[in-house]
């Protein structure tokens, strides 16, 4: 089940995209529809069953941060069925000392290149274009956040040992069909990065 949510005011929190109004279906479409609108990928707007996530072997990736993201892409993946709702079922409360608002920025770009590793090995392994076209989606939306945390915290990139290039390589279809304006924002960001870290 997902929902939506809004803060204690009764807005929508700033850059965040909470609301989630697709029609129930199978997990494969929705997480399709998912990564087509942007939605923020936290963990806490969906409810799972307990024997699902264990049939599964679905676990949080220990030891890195925003591990929302490759939870809720994987989780969904598997997923028969996804209940969705555009209700605002949730109070965001933000919290002085959260990930979110801690200068973690280092943890936070490798967390993010763990997670894209995994998806691209995930995508070696994998044999139903379905998925594959899933995977490929999802390393999008995480190279997005990546370029952008390694950006706005000046980190530097040794892209000799990163998977930061071969994501590009492996995403280069889906840039190429986002709408121009986004195209532009993400090949810009990427441009810089490589012309800091060459």
């Amino acid at each position: 089940m997902r929902g939506s949510f809004r803060d204690f005011n009764g807005n929508i929190p700033k850059g965040w995209v909470p609301d989630f109004n697709v029609p129930t279906n199978c997990g494969t479409i929705v997480l399709d529809q998912f990564l087509s609108s942007n939605i923020s990928f936290v963990v806490w707007l969906s409810i799972y069953r307990l024997d699902f996530i264990n049939s599964n072997h679905i676990r949080f990736t220990p030891g890195i941060l925003l591990e929302d993201v490759d939870f809720t892409a994987r989780a969904y993946m598997l997923a028969k069925l996804v209940a969705t709702s555009p209700e605002p079922n949730y109070a965001y409360r933000i919290r002085q000392g959260s990930i979110l608002t801690t200068n973690n920025a280092q943890k936070m770009s490798l967390s993010e290149e763990k997670i894209i590793s995994q998806f691209i090995s995930m995508l070696k392994h994998e044999e139903s274009d379905v998925l594959c076209s899933l995977i490929l989606k999802s390393i999008y939306a995480f190279m997005r956040d990546w370029t952008r945390i390694i950006l706005k915290n000046h980190l530097s990139l040794d892209r000799t040992n990163s998977c930061f290039d071969t994501a590009l390589t492996l995403i280069k279809e889906i840039i190429n069909s986002k709408p121009l304006k986004e195209k532009i924002k993400f090949l810009t960001k990427v441009i810089i990065i490589k012309v800091k870290n060459h």
